[in-house]
């Protein structure tokens, strides 16, 4: 399972224009994605991706370890593709 590592629990703010002519803000968290390569083995270094928090969403995710949840990822019924919602769960410790 892919691991999703939120260093701050910061947000950078991108103000624009709407369709509708308003002011609008997205709130923008950066994280990490521990990728792998294709025979499996797990890149040395994270990739940096950025996470765009949902509307009406105004809290960032606490530093720490995530997985996707189960629900983020979904085929859209309009035109088939694959999507990812930022929906994040806490990774579980490991076992010791």
């Amino acid at each position: 399972m892919h691991q999703i590592t939120v260093s701050k629990d910061t947000l950078r703010e991108v103000k624009y224009t709407g369709k509708d002519g308003n002011p609008a803000v997205l709130l923008i968290q950066t994280a990490f994605l521990h990728t792998f390569d294709r025979d499996g083995i797990q890149e040395e270094f994270p990739s940096k991706f950025d996470i765009v928090l949902p509307r009406g969403v105004t809290t960032p995710f606490a530093a720490g370890k995530y997985t996707l949840h189960p629900s983020a990822l979904q085929v859209d019924p309009k035109t088939g593709r694959l999507t990812c919602q930022p929906l994040l769960t806490p990774a579980a410790k490991p076992v010791r």
